[in-house]
């Protein structure tokens, strides 16, 4: 239940891109590496499975289930990029942290399978003996059978030369010149096209990196070399005698490799890498309080996934804490930034490391000192659930030999492990931290658990929309809602205990309150129609993931623009002529090869396939989350 409420949300603020201004913090565009140190090659701490190539036996197609049903992502590295010093700016350290990002991303632990060089990779790949090339490649160095990921990153080709010979002024002039590439299955490619083309004298020197290429041309043991421009620019100056002469190729898309049936580990490779593109940001932290707050126009507000906090209904971002944090940023001036934690216990992590600036948290016996809390914006109960129609346990007494089950790291723990003490035979069982409450109350309602915990306000929520769970004995009692704030935020903590005190009396909170703990049928509604209930974003997922992995673009991503265009109605049309899901105007579609717009297969190809181009027709030297956005803005 868990894994498509984290896609609802990734979708849901996606939706918002070109109806809201976008602002985000003048944090340095990462180029392909996270800022961490890494103390091995792979990830810290860690060890992990690395076998050669030729040990390696081979499989046949497996996709993503496959995959995880194994539990390992095989993956398939030059052997070079497992031995080189994974500093925080090489591309190794890239690469590798992109490896883990995805496998925790899919619960999986990677197992590197190591090549001398990319054509032995693709050439394993093909024979099954891994699920993803991490080398960078080029599709028009691909055999038949092998796909590519969305481009990793893009490249400019140089003919770098000696200053003192005389430079190179075009392909032609290259014919009596000794040129001299690296160990790579694309620059050797791309030698063969030179040779084609000037018919010249350019050999192949075995030589794994762009620093030997330029000491061997320094040395003079060769006439050029063929080097990428960011290998140049950062390697150049240890070599002032050497510039670059020629552009062989501009804008040169470089991504991984996989079979073409994979279809799944596409778009979960894919979505990873626009997901970090347009949303990393958010994960990265940095020190606000009120000042920098109203400066940056940005309030970043952590909410787990459920039906207290955020979840998506019809494409729209909804929710008791996220419409009462929408009430007090707008009150604010602000724009609502809504960070989603991976586990419920990571919620006071992202206050600590500046992830976020507030944090909705329930306070119990255990404080913790190090943040600042608001005013209270109400009070629960912690409440044992049970399935409906069995007797209601009423007594501490009555849970003598019952099990319990609750997350470790849940407030719910430590109130279970004090009756425990006059209630010996109780029984704690720990349930996965990657378990909410909410999911938990409805293994209860399934009956694959026996009892749970929940906070009284999420159980009147879920109460809402279900009957098969109940709330009977009270365990704690009248337990304070707060926003947790990092404790040099002070002026923030004083404006928002004004705020909350100010509209707790006001209309607009009755009417949220209202809204999601009411028994009313709005509110069951709106979970009925959840993203976690109904297991999809609309009727037209399967087309709209067919499309976007065609052109290399998140599903989730051409969803969210489609809700943005439509709202997911077939028949829109707008006043100037735009029709269909994508909006597609019939001049647009017909340059396209789509005529009949109205049906929405034709119309969601046309949109994907214009948006596709529009991404890539921008310059690549843009990061990726100005492409897409400039995309989007194109797009309208």
């Amino acid at each position: 239940m868990t894994r498509p409420m984290r896609l609802a949300c990734f979708a849901g603020s996606l939706a918002l891109l070109s109806a809201c201004p976008v602002s985000t913090p003048p944090t340095p565009e990462p180029k392909g590496a996270l800022s961490a140190e890494a103390p091995d090659n792979t990830q810290p701490g860690a060890t992990t499975l690395t076998t050669e190539l030729n040990d390696e036996p081979g499989f046949s197609l497996r996709d993503l289930a496959d995959i995880q049903a194994a539990g390992q992502l095989r993956v398939l590295a030059p052997r070079v990029l497992l031995e080189s010093l994974p500093t925080v700016t090489s591309k190794a350290h890239g690469r590798l942290q992109q490896v883990w990002e995805l496998c925790a991303k899919l619960e999986l632990t990677p197992h590197f399978v190591v090549g001398s060089n990319a054509a032995s990779l693709l050439q394993g790949l093909a024979d099954g003996k891994g699920d993803l090339v991490i080398a960078e490649l080029e599709n028009q160095d691909l055999p038949p059978g092998i796909a590519t990921t969305t481009p990793v990153r893009h490249v400019d080709e140089l003919m770098v030369q000696r200053r003192d010979r005389p430079a190179a002024k075009d392909v032609e002039s290259l014919a009596q010149l000794t040129v001299a590439v690296g160990e790579t299955l694309r620059h050797k490619n791309a030698l063969s096209r030179l040779n084609a083309k000037a018919a010249g004298r350019a050999k192949h020197l075995p030589l794994a990196d762009a620093d030997a290429l330029l000491a061997l041309l320094d040395r003079g043991e060769a006439d050029a070399a063929l080097l990428d421009r960011d290998d140049f620019e950062r390697l150049g100056p240890e070599h002032p005698n050497l510039a670059p002469t020629l552009e062989l190729r501009h804008n040169v898309a470089l991504a991984y490799a996989l079979r073409s049936g994979a279809k799944n580990l596409l778009e979960a490779v894919n979505g990873l890498h626009f997901e970090e593109a347009l949303t990393g940001h958010t994960q990265r932290g940095y020190r606000a309080d009120l000042p920098e707050i109203m400066k940056r126009k940005v309030l970043r507000v952590a909410m787990l996934n459920n039906s207290a906090s955020y979840f998506l209904y019809r494409g729209q971002e909804v929710g008791f804490q996220y419409e009462l944090a929408h009430l007090l940023t707008s009150r604010l001036g602000v724009r609502l930034q809504v960070v989603v934690p991976d586990k419920p216990a990571d919620l006071t992590k992202l206050l600590h490391d500046h992830v976020v600036d507030l944090a909705p948290l329930t306070l119990t016996g255990d404080v913790d000192p190090a943040l600042s809390y608001t005013t209270p914006i109400g009070y629960a109960d912690q409440v044992l659930v049970q399935p409906a129609g069995e007797a209601p346990i009423t007594r501490l007494e009555d849970l003598a030999g019952k099990s319990i089950h609750v997350r470790k790291s849940a407030a719910y723990h430590a109130t279970l492990l004090a009756h425990q003490a006059h209630v010996p035979t109780l029984k704690i069982i720990d349930a996965s931290e990657d378990d909410e409450t909410e999911d938990l109350i409805d293994q209860v309602g399934k009956k694959e658990i026996p009892l749970t915990v929940a906070n009284s306000v999420l159980l009147n929520i879920e109460r809402t929309y279900r009957d098969d769970v109940q709330g009977t004995l009270p365990l704690a009692r009248e337990q304070p809602l707060v926003y947790g704030v990092a404790p040099e935020a002070k002026e923030l903590v004083a404006y928002m205990n004004k705020l909350i005190e100010r509209e707790l009396k006001g209309n607009a909170f009755r009417l949220i309150r209202a809204r999601y703990l009411d028994d009313n049928k709005l509110a069951r509604e709106l979970r009925a129609e959840d993203v976690a209930t109904s297991g999809q974003l609309s009727p037209f997922d399967a087309m709209i993931r067919e499309n976007a992995n065609k052109y290399g673009i998140d599903w989730r991503l051409l969803a969210a623009q489609i809700y943005q265009e439509s709202r997911f109605d077939p028949n829109a049309k707008s006043w100037v002529g735009a029709i269909g899901l994508m909006q597609v105007m019939p001049k647009t579609g017909l340059e396209l090869g789509y005529t009949n717009l109205k049906e929405p297969a034709n119309n969601v190809a046309a949109g994907s396939k214009y948006l596709g181009r529009l991404i890539e027709m921008l310059d690549a030297e843009l990061p990726m989350r100005q492409r897409v956005r400039f995309a989007l803005a194109g797009y309208n």
